[in-house]
């Protein structure tokens, strides 16, 4: 992306030349050429975009990265209390079905027969 974009740039010193704009511009006027070495100042400005851009991409990563665990805490603890949900529905289910059949022996011999 644009981090590749820059170092491409960084390793052609003729595009670093041709940011000089201003430069370029007065150097025309009084029919000069610019030297191949006075793109200094923008090979700085461009390494320390580079080592910014560098340090934002790793900080996005790192982000990025707590974010995934985070949602990965999150899906741990409602697997958990969905768990506990199943296990308390099956504990109430049992109960009813061990009321239900008290219930249906108590009515068998409740009955006149």
């Amino acid at each position: 992306g644009a981090l590749g974009c820059i170092t491409d740039l960084l390793s052609n010193d003729e595009d670093m030349l041709d940011l000089l704009l201003t430069e370029k511009a007065l150097a025309k006027q009084n029919g000069e050429t610019l030297p191949l070495e006075s793109h200094e100042h923008a090979e700085i400005l461009l390494e320390e975009y580079a080592r910014r851009l560098n340090s934002i991409l790793l900080e996005i990563d790192y982000l990025l990265q707590r974010v995934q665990s985070k949602q990965d805490m999150v899906a741990l603890s409602l697997d958990a209390y969905r768990n506990r949900m199943i296990r308390t529905n099956l504990y109430l289910t049992v109960g009813g079905i061990s009321l239900a059949f008290g219930t249906a022996v108590a009515g068998f011999f409740g009955m006149n027969v």
